[in-house]
């Protein structure tokens, strides 16, 4: 099975979920999140802004800024096909950007302009992911490249998912980065 293939089957279950089901399942994602080591020790996330049918990050997001913790969220930029990560202090101040996504403003408090050694924690968003850890995006390329310029100023990758994204088997390419975990819905 081809990758549009994987990624339009993995959508339609993701889409077919309850609201119900899916505002439970994304709270208890979060919860495994907000508890994991990894989160504890980061002094930086970077996180993303739910659309659609995604696991929810609000609820996360807003816990990261409680906890005193830096958050940074991606604005992208389809015309040079890269993102950035600017700080947020807020979830009120984000505009609707990039295909109807939540995005922060520019400003000169972007990751990538961080100096230093804080323990960095990555989110990330994906359509599906398989038993070896490999993830299926949304098919821009946008955190496999991230990843590639930047993965070495961050400690931990995590993919957010619902157990129904699962697949068989990702076809997976030499440029795919794979998170280092993936954590989805214990709760059915």
């Amino acid at each position: 099975m081809d990758k549009k293939l994987q990624r339009k089957n993995a959508l339609i279950r993701r889409n077919s979920i309850r609201e119900k089901d899916r505002g439970q399942w994304s709270e208890d994602i979060v919860e495994q999140v907000i508890r994991s080591d990894w989160y504890c020790r980061a002094e930086i996330i970077l996180s993303y802004a739910s659309f659609q049918s995604e696991v929810s990050t609000l609820e996360l997001n807003h816990t990261v800024i409680q906890d005193g913790k830096r958050l940074y969220l991606p604005k992208t930029y389809p015309d040079k096909k890269k993102m950035k990560f600017y700080s947020v202090e807020s979830m009120d101040y984000l505009q609707c950007g990039y295909q109807g996504i939540l995005e922060p403003e520019e400003s000169e408090e972007a990751f990538e302009n961080e100096q230093g050694t804080a323990e960095v924690l990555m989110i990330m968003p994906g359509v599906a992911y398989d038993s070896k850890g490999n993830r299926l995006g949304y098919g821009g390329g946008y955190y496999d490249r991230y990843l590639k310029s930047f993965g070495n100023r961050i400690t931990h990758t995590m993919m957010l998912a619902f157990q129904v994204q699962e697949e068989k088997e990702i076809v997976i390419d030499a440029y795919d980065q794979k998170p280092e975990l993936i954590v989805w819905n214990r709760k059915k």
